[in-house]
């Protein structure tokens, strides 16, 4: 079977990571950034000729030899690029956030057709994420008594969007895939400390029915964390992105009616941490094979339009509250 052709609009610092792991799995055929100079200097290993490079995504559309377009501009341009290549008859691949609102998501759908629609989460194909999808599901923790997760880093700052639609996306993303419900509420605070109006820190609390998640989000921490934790009455697990272990710490609350603080302190205390060997692929690379399987199959996406529309919906609540 062919290889699938793959157009990369958008060469900026992730747009290159998108760019190198499509090559891996597809043929990239086009590329297209409105900087000729930046795309030059992000893509210098690309060999097509010169009619191959496009600074007009409507040219690359309608010039390019390409099955499929990968989009990787800011974010407030996600919608007018992912429906411009559907209504030529293209698959798309479009980075978090999918959209900035459900009403551009709504547009998007009503032109997604036949075509292979898939919103790059990575983190739903990351090998860790996807082992603790199975083991919550075949009740290793037991009933989720609450979740936390931290997203922090030292930078990058941007000002297309703020720290929430930043870095909330990933994390939300996890939750709805490893809890499989949607949220009742969604609420954030946040504070700009670098730029007026332009959240450098958020905190965010989401409620799945009787299960509050709480998260943490930063472009202002020294430390770079990416950890998930989800507690159960059988057990906790753990996922650290940065360290690729999950630690599960066994310890069963339902065994035992407690009388002190102390007693229940003891048997959270009494288990074991496992870590479990789980095989480790680079996510990205992972993503793009996957994306490139739907678009050959027409299999329906981990990450499809309705997933994305989750997302994009829960962190449209929250700024509404």
């Amino acid at each position: 079977m062919p290889k699938l052709k793959i157009g990369v609009v958008g060469l900026g610092r992730w747009g290159c990571n998108l760019y190198r792991a499509a090559r891996q799995v597809a043929d990239v055929t086009a590329i297209c950034d409105s900087d000729m100079k930046q795309m030059l200097i992000s893509s210098g290993d690309f060999r097509e000729p010169d009619n191959y490079l496009f600074t007009d995504f409507g040219e690359m559309l309608d010039g390019a030899d390409i099955d499929a377009v990968v989009i990787a501009t800011p974010a407030r341009t996600h919608a007018d690029l992912a429906i411009e290549a559907l209504e030529a008859g293209k698959h798309v691949f479009v980075e978090k956030p999918m959209t900035m609102d459900t009403k551009q998501a709504d547009f998007i759908r009503d032109a997604i057709g036949d075509r292979t629609f898939m919103v790059g989460h990575t983190f739903l194909y990351n090998d860790l994420v996807t082992w603790i999808k199975e083991y919550i599901d075949q009740g290793g923790i037991g009933r989720i008594l609450y979740a936390t997760g931290s997203w922090l880093n030292w930078g990058t700052v941007r000002n297309d969007v703020d720290a929430f639609w930043n870095f909330a996306p990933h994390p939300l993303s996890i939750l709805l895939y490893w809890l499989d419900t949607i949220p009742d509420n969604v609420r954030w605070i946040g504070h700009d400390h670098l730029q007026p109006g332009i959240a450098d820190m958020a905190l965010v609390s989401v409620d799945f029915g009787p299960v509050v998640a709480q998260l943490a989000l930063s472009w202002l921490c020294p430390l770079k964390v990416r950890q998930m934790m989800v507690v159960g009455e059988k057990a906790t697990v753990v996922f650290d992105d940065m360290a690729r272990e999950v630690r599960i710490v066994e310890g069963d609350s339902t065994k035992t009616e407690f009388t002190t603080f102390g007693q229940f302190q003891l048997i959270r205390t009494a288990g074991a941490t496992l870590v479990p060997r789980i095989d480790y692929h680079e996510p990205l690379v992972n993503e793009m094979q996957h994306f490139a399987n739907c678009c050959r199959t027409g299999k329906t996406p981990r990450t499809d339009f309705r997933h994305g529309r989750y997302v994009t919906a829960m962190m449209e609540r929250a700024v509404r509250m």
